[in-house]
């Protein structure tokens, strides 16, 4: 066969090809899947490096932490739904910042013990006893709302789940990581955090809000925002901290 028929045929596979999926770049509608995730982590000990050494005391008392929660439109996230470690209390109150949420337990353990990964020769018929050590505990909050309607995460700031209070919002230039997103806006703000236990000990406070929208077209893709901040407690009380709105991030639908 001559190379024009070979191109004269590949064409023709390709306009086949066209013609047969031309119909079907719309989004599965039955794969819409829309949600908001609200997570705040716990985790006692000094940093060290990249990681945390376990207190030396063993536990702690009349533990207390405030952090901002999702509101929308004025309206504050559902508590009843917010999953909560043994030991732990949820409830809302208001500060000199606005409302919040606050979390309080009577007593509580500062460790908790790790196995450590041991290496494995390659064809050894062995099992090797796996060490275990002394690693700092952490305490994981969580609330999923499953909605039945689209999440606003180009402009969550008008009408959607964020956190609050936030103070000094200012938009950024957004990172290296957001750069191949047209969509993309970034912004900074300050958050109020609080913490105390008896005796106090060092902890990392981490509070994280994510809403996203996805659905199927040759596989799942979709769009997110995310509004998040950290508090690092070397001593009782409140801090102000950074927070960090990103929005516009994926793909959205003309």
């Amino acid at each position: 066969m001559s190379l024009k028929g070979i191109h004269v045929r590949l064409i023709a596979v390709f306009l086949l090809l066209t013609l047969l999926t031309s119909g079907c770049s719309e989004p599965v509608e039955e794969s819409f899947k829309h949600k908001i995730r609200y997570t705040i982590s716990v985790e006692f000990g000094k940093p060290v490096k990249d990681r945390r050494e376990a207190p030396q005391v063993d536990f702690v008392e009349n533990v207390t932490l405030i952090v901002p929660l999702p509101v929308r439109n004025g309206t504050p996230i559902n508590l009843s739904l917010l999953a909560t470690p043994e030991g732990w209390n949820a409830s809302l109150v208001e500060t000199e910042h606005g409302l919040m949420l606050l979390l309080r337990a009577e007593k509580l353990k500062t460790w908790r013990m790790e196995k450590v990964p041991v290496p494995v020769e390659p064809g050894s018929e062995e099992k090797p006893e796996i060490p275990e050590e002394k690693r700092p505990a952490i305490y994981e909050f969580e609330v999923v709302l499953d909605l039945d309607r689209e999440v606003n995460t180009l402009n969550p700031l008008k009408g959607e789940y964020v956190l609050q209070p936030k103070l000094e919002l200012v938009e950024v230039e957004c990172g290296e990581d957001m750069r191949f997103y047209q969509f993309a806006r970034c912004y900074s703000y300050i958050a109020p955090v609080y913490f105390s236990s008896e005796p106090f000990v060092d902890a990392g406070v981490v509070v994280w809000l994510e809403g996203n929208n996805w659905w199927f077209t040759y596989g799942w893709t979709g769009n997110e925002f995310d509004d998040y901040l950290f508090a690092d407690f070397k001593e009782p009380g409140w801090k102000l901290v950074k927070g960090n709105l990103k929005t516009g991030e994926g793909v959205y639908r003309k």
